[in-house]
């Protein structure tokens, strides 16, 4: 049975890049992480490039996570952005299908992609009907908008909105960008999920004894 599904469009967005960026790595090692911990109970699910929702499966998923950490640690790839044409064979594999969607316990994102349009999150929900819990980077484009893209913190806002209004539990990546997202609902009087604070790229240590004297 389904108990975990992860949203990974942010790396289906990525097909054309050589390299990742911050938030890349970190999609990638929530994939790597939960499929380590729930196997076949994890699903992996996407918005499209096309705009479409719904699961990929897990053996084409896989496949691909594989060949873009491959690609990553490619010395030897320096090239830019890969042309649309050559990415079009993994576009087709990657599209997602209507089956399995709506038989999770807890939908997972840990990017932004895509929480900046309320109406299609609603409607992924729907679809689901499942808990939802997501991960927050950060609040620089609101708090420091000059190191943004132009609209960048506009576009934020909506992303904080979103995960005010709609997540059933929040991941905070340290106790800053908590404090940080806290502050933001406060001032604008919307709601705070849940809060946990996970920091990234640390992993539960194994207990040992204690060394003798």
């Amino acid at each position: 049975m389904t108990r975990i599904v992860l949203d990974i469009s942010r790396l289906i967005s990525r097909v054309r890049h050589a390299r990742p960026s911050g938030v890349d790595r970190v999609e990638m090692a929530y994939a790597r992480g939960l499929a380590a911990r729930y196997g076949d109970a994890l699903d992996f699910a996407a918005v499209h490039p096309t705009g479409l929702y719904g699961r990929l499966a897990r053996e084409t998923a896989h496949a691909y996570l594989d060949t873009l950490e491959k690609r990553w640690t490619d010395p030897d790839n320096t090239q830019g952005e890969r042309s649309i044409a050559s990415v079009l064979p993994w576009m087709k594999r990657l599209m997602p299908q209507r089956g399995g969607v709506g038989t999770a316990k807890a939908l997972v994102q840990v990017s932004p992609h895509h929480l900046h349009d309320s109406g299609k999150m609603k409607r992924i929900f729907d679809q689901e009907n499942a808990r939802f819990a997501c991960l927050i980077h950060d609040l620089i484009p609101i708090e420091f908008p000059e190191y943004a893209r132009p609209g960048g913190a506009a576009t934020h806002e909506k992303r904080m909105e979103t995960v005010a209004t709609l997540a059933d539990a929040v991941i905070a990546n340290s106790a800053a960008t908590k404090a940080s997202f806290e502050h933001w609902a406060n001032v604008r009087g919307a709601r705070v999920p849940p809060i946990d604070v996970a920091l990234l790229g640390t992993e539960r240590l194994p207990s040992v004894a204690p060394l003798k004297d």
